[in-house]
């Protein structure tokens, strides 16, 4: 298989921006192996397919579309360079925060002006309000899609609060009281954790709101904020508006770097790490050998481009991008009025280039008739037993031998559960990988 981008294109043109600059980092898309998921995971059987045939695809940035607002509408971008910017959503006043909810299909923004949480579809369509009452001045807004109970999370500026509720608007809460208005959100949903700026430093706490603390204090008006829980070292990284600049510090404050310096108002923060080696660092995408994770991160490596940070300017009007060292620079789009957010929409499709439907070796049948009843099937998970670095397959079948398929780092797969003492004959219905 071979990655493949596809891209949705709807809305009108504004003729008042225009794009500048060029994609950043190397095109080249020589088909490079997907190695190394180290935490559990249980996907469906689709997703284990694809994954299995990793050393086949070509996987490009998952980072392809940026979404932002100005107050007064939702614009975006294609960062591929096949269209111009456009406006998705005219007449939304007081547009601030904004989130991308992929699975879901749905983008949301916080509007001031109405007091409500409003969502579109990913083309701008479809406009609702999903929170219309109670919400007292939101900002920044983020969304947790991957919990069992999806959420919304916005930041109060009148109640000086973070609050959150379900996808349809359930269990409304207050998370944290914070002694200033929040200004921006940021969500590590796998540490438990959440982070934020406000007037006199960067925060975070548990995602219940318990254990908050100030993780730094030497800013002078930090704004936007975003986190890097792909590479070694995870990294929070935000705007400081009065300082004109962009920081970054590990995720418990320490390690404060300045990244980049002289920029005219850095407001909205947002990164591209899909793309990350999670061997190397922050800085550093290398190509190829995949060790180990060291901190057990799931994540992509051998890729095309290295990551990206986006970040815009209200005194330029411009949104602008670099690596996420601060070299680079370059524009992306200029024009823009006062950006209240930023997000980016990554869509990877796949199509086939193999003359195989399965990487060898991988026989889901594996000694059962091919017409092997339905019933006989259950779930599949990826992980890497051996430790190699490879994405091994378990498949767990209802009667007979569950399976083991180890990769050989080369596109294909030796079934090896009776040799590992795992070819478990029950009721397996489902797995995950610990």
């Amino acid at each position: 298989m071979r990655a493949k981008r596809r891209t949705t294109h709807a809305g009108g043109l504004n003729g008042g921006m225009h794009r500048t600059g060029v994609p950043l980092g190397p095109s080249d898309s020589t088909p490079q192996a997907l190695r190394g998921v180290r935490e559990h995971s249980l996907v469906s059987m689709t997703c284990i397919l694809a994954a299995a045939a990793t050393s086949l695809m070509g996987p490009e940035s998952l980072a392809q579309m940026l979404y932002w607002t100005d107050g007064a509408a939702i614009h975006r971008v294609d960062l591929d360079g096949e269209f111009s910017p456009e406006t998705l959503v005219n007449g939304a006043t007081g547009a601030g925060g904004i989130a991308v909810d992929v699975a879901g299909g749905r983008t949301y923004w916080a509007d001031g002006m109405r007091g409500s949480i409003r969502s579109a579809d990913l083309s701008g369509f479809n406009v609702k309000d999903e929170i219309s009452t109670g919400v007292a001045s939101p900002m920044a807004i983020a969304v947790d899609s991957h919990s069992p109970t999806p959420k919304l999370y916005w930041t109060n500026a009148t109640g000086a609060s973070i609050d959150r509720c379900g996808l349809d608007d359930s269990s409304r809460e207050i998370v944290v009281s914070t002694t200033h208005p929040p200004r921006s959100l940021a969500l590590d949903a796998p540490g438990g954790k959440l982070y934020w700026t406000q007037r006199n430093g960067v925060f975070r706490a548990d995602l219940n709101g318990r254990n908050a603390e100030m993780i730094v204090s030497q800013v002078s008006d930090p704004r936007g904020i975003a986190l890097n829980l792909v590479s070694i070292p995870q990294r929070v990284y935000w705007t400081d508006w009065g300082g004109g600049d962009i920081r970054r510090a590990h995720l418990d404050g320490s390690g404060v770097e300045v990244v980049l310096t002289s920029l005219d108002g850095p407001v909205a923060l947002t990164l591209d790490v899909a793309s990350v080696d999670p061997c190397g660092s922050d800085d550093d995408c290398a190509v190829g050998g995949c060790g180990d994770y060291g901190s057990g991160i799931p994540g992509i490596c051998d890729v095309r481009q290295a990551p990206v940070l986006y970040w815009a300017e209200s005194g330029s009007g411009r949104i602008r991008r670099s690596a996420l060292d601060g070299s680079g620079v370059s524009d992306v789009v200029s024009g823009v009025g006062p950006v209240g957010g930023l997000a980016l929409l990554g869509i990877v499709t796949f199509e086939n280039v193999n003359a195989t439907a399965f990487p060898p070796g991988l026989d889901l049948h594996h000694g059962e008739p091919a017409n092997i009843p339905e019933r006989l099937v259950g779930g599949a998970c990826a992980g890497d037993f051996n430790n190699d670095g490879n994405v091994d397959l378990y498949y767990t079948r209802i009667g007979v031998p569950n399976l083991l398929f180890e990769n050989n780092g080369a596109g294909g797969f030796t079934e090896v559960g009776a040799a590992m003492g795992v070819d478990f004959v029950a009721t397996s219905s489902g797995c995950a990988w610990g």
